[in-house]
């Protein structure tokens, strides 16, 4: 009976034992697993706060980006905005400028009609001081006349008579004033030589003429003849 005793004390020694240790062991696996859970928790935690780190970067990253947008639009305003008000006003002027000139145009289409007229009586009125145009271009035309010169006449007949030739004073001679010896020989100008020489042997008729030549109503020289 003693040696069943002691082998039960011996295996209920060894379960004790057994038991402790498992519970030990239990233990330290508990405590283990705690950590790793307190770890984990802690590492959550870590993160949770990371991404609300971040999130708030982000967030006022975007509000940065809100306000420098709303300042940019906001200077965008500022600076169209006197660029609208002068285009506006230079608008306002440029269609008063128009309606301006838009009420002459209509006043200047009313009196059109009536202009016609006037220039009509004025084109009319000069064109009859236009007449002395002619008589200026006549002026530029020159002008020839001749005149009988009887004064010229008389002095070739005393010439004449003062030297008769020998034929004349044989056979007889006449002085005979006639134009038309013009077209029958030349004419020259007067000198008591010429006359002489003309007559040296002339007898019978003896036809005699002379005429002033004008040019513009100026005397240019005493043409004579003798036939």
């Amino acid at each position: 009976m003693t040696k069943k005793k002691l082998i039960i004390i011996i295996i209920a020694i060894i379960f004790v034992v057994a038991i402790s240790i498992l519970a030990i062991i239990l233990k330290n696996r508990n405590v283990e697993t705690s950590d790793n859970n307190n770890d984990d928790t802690q590492n959550i935690s870590n993160n949770e706060t990371e991404n609300t780190i971040a999130d708030t970067n982000v967030t006022d990253e975007d509000s940065l980006n809100n306000s420098i947008d709303t300042t940019s639009s906001n200077v965008e305003n500022v600076e169209s905005g006197p660029q609208t008000q002068e285009k506006n006003t230079q608008q306002a002027t440029n269609d008063k400028k128009t309606e301006v000139v838009s009420k002459p145009q209509t006043q200047t289409q009313t009196q059109s009609p009536q202009q016609p007229a006037s220039k009509t009586t004025k084109e009319e009125t000069p064109s009859t001081p236009q007449a002395p145009s002619t008589p200026s271009q006549q002026q530029q035309v020159p002008v020839e006349e001749y005149k009988r010169n009887d004064t010229m006449i008389n002095r070739i007949k005393q010439v004449i008579q003062t030297n008769e030739t020998d034929n004349m004073k044989n056979f007889g001679y006449s002085i005979v004033v006639d134009s038309s010896i013009k077209n029958q020989t030349n004419q020259f100008t007067f000198t008591e030589s010429r006359v002489i020489n003309a007559i040296r042997s002339k007898f019978g008729t003896i036809k005699i003429y002379a005429e002033d030549f004008y040019k513009n109503g100026q005397l240019i020289m005493t043409e004579c003849y003798i036939l």
